[in-house]
C-alpha cells in the first residue's frame, strides 16, 4: 500500500488486534488503524521509497551514497544498466576518494555479442599475465620476450593477429599480413622461393649466369686435347694442352658420346644427342606452310618452302573419298523423280522431289513391265464385258454375249 492517506484509513475498532497500529485522524478527529506490513512501507517520505523493505518498490533509487556496513550482496548476478552512455564500474583509492580505477563496458557498434570473462582460480607466478582462451576463460601464463620499440610492441600484444602471419610495414604503420604463398619471396625478382619449412630452394632457369659462379683454380684459356680435373661440383679446376696417344683413339671413357681417330677427322655422335636446338639455321622460313613446295639440301635439311597446290597428276586414283569432299549447300536425303541443280565441279548443289512429264518419256519406253497392275484379272475373255479407269486401263473384265435380231456372235478379248 504505497501513499496512504491517513483520511482513507478504516476507523479503529478492535483494540485486540496486534497486527494493526492506532492512528489518530485529526482532520477528522478520528482513530484510525494501519497494519504494521503498510506501515513499515510508507515509514519515512511521503511517495514511499523511503520505506525499509525494498523488494515491495518496483522502482526504489538511493538519495545517497549506500553505505554497505560490510555487508555483502548475497545472491543473483548483479547488472549495471544505464539510460545512453556505456556502463563503467569505478574503484577508488583509499584516500579521500581522489582517484579511481574504471572497468567500462565496450560501445554498442562495438558488441557482436555478450561476452564473459572468467578468472583464474590462482594468483599466478610473478611477472606472468592472463591470456584468453578465446572464449573467455583467463589463465596465468608467461611474457613473451620485450619490445623496446613501442610500436612494435603495440602490436605484438594484439590478439588479431592469426596463424602464420607476419608484421609488416606498410609506409606508415606496422600491420599483420599473410605471406605471400606461405613463403618467403626476394619480390620482383623471381629468383629464389623458400618453402614453409625454409629447406627447398628453387632457383629460375637461366639465372646463374659466369659472374654468379666461384672461380676455381684452372687458367681460363684455350686447350687443345686437353688433360683437365674435375670436381665433386663438376666443375674444371686444372686444365693442360694433351696429345692424341701414340697410335690410340681419345675417348671421354665411359660416356660413348665421342671418339676421335687418330687423325683427329672421325667422330661418333650417340643418337637422339643432336636436337633442333644443336642445328644450324639455314634459309628457309620458319612458319607453316599447305601444299609445299620444298627445296632440300645434300644434309636432308629444308632450305626453301612456300605454300603450293595440288593438281590432278599428283592425286592417286580412288583417293578422293567421299571424306574429302566440301559439303555443297544440298540436303543430304532420297528424292524421286529429282529435279537438281550441278556446279562447274560436277556437284549437286539443290535437289527436290519432281515428277517426270509425256514430254520426258520417250516413245515406246513405257513398257508393259512399267505400267502398274489394276484389279482386273489377267486372261482371255469372250464377247468381254469392260470396265475401264481415267488411265484408259481395263480394271476389270468379264466374258458376255452379243445379242441383236435373233443372231449370236462371239467377240473374243485375250488379257495378258
Amino acid at each position: 500500500m504505497a501513499n496512504v492517506k491517513i483520511t482513507e484509513l478504516t476507523a479503529y475498532t478492535n483494540p485486540a488486534n496486534t497486527d494493526v497500529v492506532p492512528i489518530v485522524d485529526l482532520v477528522n478527529d478520528q482513530t484510525k488503524k494501519i497494519t504494521v506490513a503498510d506501515l513499515l512501507e510508507n515509514a519515512g517520505a511521503g511517495n514511499g521509497n523511503g520505506g525499509t523493505n525494498i523488494v515491495l518498490d518496483t522502482t526504489p533509487q538511493l538519495g545517497g551514497d549506500l553505505d554497505m556496513n560490510s555487508k555483502f550482496i548475497s545472491s543473483g548476478i548483479l547488472g549495471i544498466k544505464n539510460t545512453g552512455t556505456q556502463s563503467e564500474v569505478r574503484l577508488y583509492c583509499e584516500f579521500n576518494n581522489a582517484h579511481y580505477a574504471a572497468i567500462k563496458a565496450p560501445a554498442h557498434t562495438d558488441f557482436s555479442g555478450n561476452i564473459t570473462f572468467t578468472l583464474p582460480a590462482t594468483d599466478g607466478s610473478a611477472n606472468q599475465v592472463l591470456k584468453t582462451d578465446g572464449s573467455g576463460a583467463l589463465s596465468w601464463v608467461n611474457q613473451t620476450t620485450t619490445y623496446a620499440n613501442s610500436d612494435v610492441d603495440l602490436h605484438l600484444n594484439v590478439s588479431g593477429a592469426s596463424s602464420s602471419q607476419v608484421l609488416s610495414w606498410n609506409g606508415s604503420d606496422y600491420a599483420w599480413v599473410d605471406q605471400p604463398d606461405g613463403g618467403i619471396s626476394d619480390g620482383d625478382k623471381g629468383d629464389i622461393t623458400v618453402s614453409n619449412s625454409g629447406a627447398t630452394f628453387t632457383i629460375d632457369d637461366d639465372v646463374v649466369t659466369a659472374a654468379k659462379l666461384a672461380d676455381t683454380a684452372v687458367t681460363a684459356g684455350s686447350y687443345t686435347s686437353a688433360n683437365i680435373t674435375i670436381d665433386a661440383q663438376g666443375r674444371i679446376t686444372a686444365a693442360s694442352n694433351g696429345s692424341g696417344g701414340g697410335g690410340s683413339d681419345l675417348t671421354d671413357g665411359d660416356k660413348g658420346d665421342i671418339t676421335v681417330s687418330n687423325s683427329g677427322t672421325t667422330f661418333t655422335i650417340d643418337n637422339d644427342v643432336v636436337t633442333a636446338a644443336k642445328l644450324a639455321d639455314t634459309t628457309v622460313t620458319a612458319g607453316s606452310y599447305t601444299s609445299a613446295d620444298i627445296t632440300v639440301d645434300a644434309q636432308g635439311r629444308i632450305t626453301a618452302a612456300a605454300s603450293g597446290t595440288i593438281s590432278t597428276a599428283e592425286i592417286a586414283d580412288d583417293a578422293v573419298t567421299a571424306a574429302k569432299l566440301a559439303d555443297t549447300a544440298v540436303t543430304a536425303g532420297s528424292y524421286t523423280a529429282v529435279d537438281i541443280t550441278v556446279d562447274a565441279q560436277g556437284r549437286i548443289t539443290a535437289a527436290a522431289n519432281g515428277e517426270i512429264g509425256t514430254s520426258e518419256l520417250a516413245n515406246d519406253a513405257v513398257t508393259a513391265d512399267k505400267l502398274a497392275n489394276t484389279a482386273v484379272t489377267p486372261g482371255s475373255y469372250t464377247a468381254a464385258d469392260i470396265t475401264v479407269d481415267a488411265q484408259g486401263r481395263i480394271t476389270a473384265a468379264a466374258d458376255g454375249t452379243i445379242s441383236g435380231a435373233g443372231v449370236s456372235l462371239g467377240l473374243a478379248i485375250a488379257l495378258g
